[in-house]
């Protein structure tokens, strides 16, 4: 679990230190951080994995990061997202206590960096990660820089570059066929020992006299909102395979009204066959705007190709531009972007992206070729600050009602690790990003968007 974690770490370890390394070499953090010496230049996605056996059950608290970013998970179930977005002065690293029973177990941590495909609000100082323990003895046994990591270059990742109105960072291209399956099970061949790197230090920690590349903060957000959401309905299909998909107009002559049931069947964790040779484009609603984390299983169909591509609206012309109703698709043009997916035949597969997508429209467009294929499920995880209308407000005129509900929709929709004036578009916080709204529980998360 998440915690909020005020209080710095390792603070009598600060003391202790003192009195044996130069004053402006005193850390407290035993662990370092660590990198993978095979990974070459970003864009790169690596595992790091450490097992570790535990004599009896113990609740652990540990401090993480990851730059550019991470995920970290504990015997295939996820513990957390981060690090909260900073910069050089301000790297902030989450703190999460966990519960492990007696027995073997492993931290798998998924890192990566995107160099030049990054979105335009990431910073990044060095590619790295960082597990500490908040118990110093505990650093010999899962501590990176002390314990056994070991780290793995990801392949099958293609990285796939934006327009340039676009800040969210490039979009994925997976190959199954090259994909490392078993790496996230902490398995398979492969494995360097991950190279230790930069020390750490806090920002209190001697930090004008340190040759420290991060200065370290507590995070001071909570966890990101995380909930599964179901989309809507979809609203057409029609036999179009990757080549044809947004050649043309939504036109209802072409919907193939018969395979919405199937198709509305996945939406709701039905398992959906599609034969050899099939090319299928289906139009999905979520009925409001969401910020969120899609996820595909997917079983057999080797040499098939699966886009999934995601709009705010669909455009009146074929250049975008112009926009009407947005509850209307007929006769509109899908021109939204999105990730490919390339499954290898195997079973279960699944397939996600690093980075979350918005909007309210989605397109997902399937092309089999000799080999059948199942779409086993179809996920999507919402993601925004937590943020929730705790007052009341209401008028006699039902309009301005109406403006309320959406004007605090795009409040969540724009409150993330910071403000940001789009989360389709930009992703950045502009200056005025920061003055819509007026909540005095949020006092935090303002004060964050103008100290760093």
């Amino acid at each position: 679990m998440r915690i909020l974690f005020a209080d710095l770490p390792y603070q009598g370890q600060i003391e202790q230190n003192q009195s044996q390394k130069p004053w402006e070499q005193t850390t407290g953090w035993s662990c370092r951080w660590v990198t993978c010496s095979e990974a070459g230049e970003p864009p790169y996605v690596i595992v790091y994995r450490c097992l570790f056996t535990l004599n009896e059950a113990l609740r652990v608290r540990i401090h993480v990061s990851g730059d550019e970013r991470y995920e970290l998970y504990l015997d295939h179930t996820r513990i957390g997202r981060g690090s909260e977005r900073g910069d050089r002065s301000n790297w902030f690293y989450e703190t999460y206590e966990v519960d492990i029973p007696a027995g073997e177990h492993q931290w798998i941590g998924r890192c990566w960096a995107l160099g030049e495909y990054k979105p335009w609000a990431q910073i990044s100082v060095q590619p790295g990660f960082l597990l500490s323990p908040d118990e110093v003895a505990l650093a010999p046994l899962m501590g990176t820089g002390v314990a056994q990591w070991e780290a793995k270059p990801m392949p099958g990742y293609r990285f796939v570059p934006l327009p340039s109105s676009i800040g969210t960072g490039a979009k994925l291209d997976i190959d199954g066929a090259s994909f490392d399956w078993e790496a996230m099970s902490g398995e398979g061949v492969g494995w360097f020992p991950a190279q230790p790197g930069e020390h750490v230090y806090h920002r209190t920690d001697n930090y004008h006299f340190s040759t420290t590349q991060r200065l370290m903060r507590p995070a001071v957000l909570p966890a990101m909102h995380a909930v599964n959401i179901k989309p809507s309905t979809v609203r057409f299909v029609e036999q179009a395979g990757i080549l044809e998909s947004g050649g043309q107009p939504i036109d209802a002559s072409r919907d193939l009204i018969e395979e919405h049931e199937q198709w509305n069947g996945l939406l709701i964790g039905q398992p959906l066959y599609m034969p050899a040779h099939t090319r299928r484009r289906v139009i999905l609603d979520l009925d409001d705007y969401y910020c969120f984390y899609p996820e595909l299983v997917v079983s057999g169909g080797k040499g098939a190709v699966i886009q999934l591509h995601w709009e705010e609206t669909l455009y009146d012309e074929a250049d975008g531009g112009r926009k009407t109703n947005r509850n209307d698709i007929e006769g509109k043009w899908f021109k939204g972007y999105g990730d490919t997916f390339r499954p290898d035949g195997g079973l279960g597969r699944q397939f996600e992206t690093l980075w979350w997508h918005a909007g309210r429209y989605g397109e997902l467009i399937v092309e089999t070729k000799s080999e059948g294929l199942y779409l086993n499920e179809f996920r999507l995880q919402e993601t925004r600050y937590p943020l929730e209308m705790e007052g009341f407000i209401h008028s006699s005129d039902e309009r301005l009602n109406q403006v309320m509900t959406k004007s605090f929709r795009t409040l969540q929709m724009c409150a993330h690790e910071t403000y940001m004036d789009c989360p389709y578009w930009e992703q950045l916080m502009y200056v005025g990003d920061t003055t819509y709204s007026v909540a005095g529980y949020l006092r935090e998360y303002a004060r964050r968007s103008i100290t760093t």
